[in-house]
């Protein structure tokens, strides 16, 4: 049976994983923008195939002062019976959330009990690297269902718009996240 003890280690491993956490959490938060320009590129082109054909126009990256965005940009052509003809259509996540998947694989990473530096080294690399892929399957594919549940709801009337997007986007946001970002951190771990 585990224990908390077990999991955790003694007070002593905890004391020293604190500093790690924190300031993986403050490096992470100065990074997130730089992190957010970076992947900018590749969420437009993820989002460019992910969208109806001809309704995505871009992605781009917002500073509202209090926090950074990530808005997608849709141009959605209504039907003749409206008068409004295109209309823009756009969806946004926190830029935070880049930074939530190194804080956390990172922290399992350091924190992780038999692990030499060597080991430590070469796990946080392939932390890294799952990181790049998770928020690569995290936030063009929220952007994507933010759009795809508005269309559905809004435009077509929907009571209860469903598709895969939708509820990737739903697991996601609740809590889904969390779980991916532990995944990462216990899998480049276990790799190390």
């Amino acid at each position: 049976m585990l224990s908390p003890r077990a999991l955790l280690g003694s007070r002593s491993n905890l004391l020293k994983l604190c500093p790690t956490v924190v300031g993986l959490a403050a490096v992470s938060w100065w990074c997130k923008d730089w992190l957010a320009h970076l992947f900018v590129p590749i969420f437009d082109w993820q989002l460019s195939h992910l969208c109806a054909p001809g309704t995505f126009d871009r992605v781009q990256y917002i500073d509202k002062g209090h926090a950074s965005i990530l808005e997608a940009v849709v141009r959605v052509t209504l039907p003749a019976r409206e008068p409004m003809g295109e209309i823009e259509i756009n969806s946004s996540t926190l830029v935070g959330h880049i930074a939530q998947y190194p804080i956390l694989a990172l922290s399992l990473v350091a924190g992780w009990q038999g692990l030499s530096l060597r080991a430590r080294v070469l796990g946080g690399t392939v932390a890294l690297l799952a990181c790049a892929l998770a928020v690569c399957v995290d936030i063009p594919f929220v952007l994507a269902g933010s759009l795809d549940d508005f269309v559905q709801f809004n435009l077509q009337g929907r009571d209860q718009p469903s598709s895969a997007l939708i509820s990737w986007m739903e697991f996601l946001n609740g809590g889904g996240r969390l779980l991916l970002a532990l995944l990462v951190g216990v899998i480049a771990a276990n790799l190390a």
